[in-house]
């Protein structure tokens, strides 16, 4: 009969190969039932239970094989590294965002397959709720910027995220039958948000936008063609202003999208978002849309892209010479999202309806108003009035002349 047996690897002290406490690799020895060669090969886990349910299962299928009973045939599970590469691929199908496919990619690849080789998980079905007891380690696995700001660290809501990313790709087979339930939701609870890591994107105050058109010149002097580059630096920092356009979305901004041209009436502009396919209309002020129409460009068809980079390439270079620029102007916390909140905080406080914001911004009038109704101080201070006319001043209570400490 087959029975499990420890190969202990440094650090681990232990020498008994049945100690089962340890984490080193499991192995499975013995002759099988009815005769046959020895055997001795991995159990492809490091967990003792796992390897034992694995030997159990051998052992009956040659108890079975000696009576002359035939195994019941199941398909072979399938590798870890096969299933997140199908994944993703079923990701880039469905047309899912390229921020959202790098973060797949981060969290999977990157981190996820790495940190199931060290465990000794291989096989899907290898990946059960004790099997996912320590992957909390890649909650706080590597760094980055804070997106709202400059603080760099591990915040809570990058847990979040990746704890997000792992339960659709355990989600996703589920649902092909590849697996039976979400081993991370056997083994933790959604990360919570902490206090210090609730960050609203803020809007850009007025001086702090005429501080940064101010400086788009010193935000390129000495580099080449920088006559050119002060002037696109300008014009898309302007764009996204009176469009409320995503940076993505103003940063490959077709020509042909700004009217006047075919039905689009003059200065207005009109497409469809990258991130939720939501179709955008808005009117341009005149200097602006005529700033747009002067930018010399080496794609025709394009107001700021060359058609040589790739979307991330370029909104990320556009967002390095925007954060650049904001450094110039000593506006602290700059992120480009926070022109988009300008820009639906602006017409909420001229009366907007938050259904027609959701309409220019090609959102839903649920998220605009999660988001953009709480940045407006007006609106706070006037909700901040209407709670004072509760006040009942006809209720009077007497303060007591002395208190008492009780040591």
């Amino acid at each position: 009969m087959l029975h499990v047996v420890v190969r202990h690897q440094a650090p681990c002290k232990q020498s008994d190969p049945n100690y089962r406490r340890c984490k080193c690799p499991k192995y499975l020895h013995g002759v099988p039932e009815g005769g046959g060669k020895m055997i001795r090969e991995s159990a492809k886990t490091r967990s003792w239970d796992r390897a034992q349910e694995i030997a159990d299962k051998r052992n009956r299928e040659n108890h079975d094989r000696k009576l002359g009973i035939a195994p019941v045939v199941k398909l072979q599970s399938l590798e870890i590294k096969d299933a997140v590469d199908q994944f993703i691929q079923a990701k880039q199908k469905a047309n899912s965002s390229q921020a959202t496919l790098d973060s797949y990619e981060l969290v999977l690849r990157t981190q996820f397959l790495p940190w199931c080789t060290k465990s000794g998980l291989s096989y899907l079905d290898q990946l059960t709720g004790d099997a996912l007891l320590n992957v909390d380690q890649l909650w706080t696995q590597g760094r980055r910027r804070h997106a709202q700001g400059d603080k760099t660290g591990n915040a809570s809501s990058t847990a979040r995220i990746k704890y997000t990313r792992l339960s659709s790709f355990f989600g996703y087979w589920i649902k092909r039958g590849k697996m039976t339930s979400n081993p991370l939701k056997q083994a933790f609870d959604r990360p919570k948000l902490k206090d210090e890591d609730v960050r609203e994107t803020q809007p850009l105050e007025p001086d702090e936008l005429k501080r940064m058109l101010d400086r788009t010149y010193e935000s390129i002097k000495g580099q080449k063609h920088g006559a050119v580059q002060r002037l696109k630096l300008r014009a898309l920092l302007l764009l996204m202003r009176y469009s409320g356009l995503a940076i993505v979305d103003a940063a490959k901004f077709p020509r042909n999208k700004l009217g006047p041209n075919h039905d689009l009436p003059e200065d207005a502009v009109e497409l469809r978002r990258t991130k939720t396919g939501k179709p955008v209309f808005v009117l341009l002020p005149p200097r602006v849309a005529k700033l747009l129409r002067s930018l010399p460009n080496s794609n025709p068809d394009y107001f700021f892209y060359d058609g040589k980079l790739d979307d991330k390439q370029l909104t990320d270079n556009w967002r390095q010479s925007l954060k650049r620029l904001a450094k110039l102007a000593k506006v602290e916390g700059f992120h480009p999202h926070r022109m988009r909140c300008t820009f639906a905080v602006e017409q909420i406080l001229r009366g907007t309806t938050i259904e027609d914001i959701a309409e220019l911004l090609g959102n839903t009038p649920e998220v605009c108003a999660k988001h953009y109704l709480p940045l407006v101080k007006q609106r706070r201070e006037r909700l901040g009035k209407i709670a004072m006319l509760a006040w009942d001043d006809a209720v009077v209570w007497q303060e007591p002349k002395t208190v008492q400490v009780v040591q």
